[in-house]
């Protein structure tokens, strides 16, 4: 990716939108799968709202939860963004025709996380938004809301919905179901 790209302004209000959306539906899968089985970082879902929060600050001893946040919301997805879109992509560009440069640089991003395939779901996104775009500002939004969402926000709100009582808790049996 040219230096010069990475010094454009914001991205368009058609990628900031499609950023957005891909926000959005982060945000409902990621409760959908937070209410049904575990979630993602590693607190039952049935926990409530103060062991959810404990349970982050004492991933991060130092820094508590501006620590976590930091790190989950914006060191993570710069970092990744910069290495897989522009750099991996970037380069597999200029080799590949454009459908096996994103196969192979969402390959090397599920590679690098625990949770594989929802990886490479979003690896595949930011593939798109980025081919699409061509900004990587616009990846490190989406994946920073993505990150935020995903790890934070579905994770608080099925903590808080137990804390209320208003979340039944889900048969293992259904998970297929609503998965599908």
């Amino acid at each position: 990716v040219p230096i010069r790209s990475l010094l454009r302004g914001l991205p368009s209000r058609k990628g900031l939108e499609a950023g957005c959306w891909l926000t959005l539906g982060t945000l409902l899968f990621s409760l959908l799968v937070t209410m049904t089985i575990v979630s993602t970082s590693g607190v039952d879902a049935r926990s409530g709202t103060a062991d959810v929060l404990a349970g982050w600050a004492r991933e991060f001893p130092s820094t508590g939860l501006a620590g976590h946040f930091a790190f989950y919301a914006v060191f993570a997805p710069i970092y990744e963004e910069l290495l897989y879109r522009a750099l991996i992509l970037g380069y597999l560009l200029r080799v590949l025709p454009p459908w096996l440069a994103l196969g192979v640089s969402t390959a090397l991003f599920a590679a690098g996380h625990p949770s594989w395939f929802f990886a490479g779901l979003s690896g595949v996104a930011y593939g798109l938004l980025y081919l699409r775009f061509r900004s990587l500002w616009l990846c490190v939004l989406a994946h920073s809301a993505h990150n935020l969402v995903s790890s934070a926000g579905a994770t608080l709100l099925a903590a808080y919905l137990h804390d209320i009582r208003r979340s039944p808790p889900m048969e293992m049996n259904l998970l297929p179901l609503q998965l599908t």
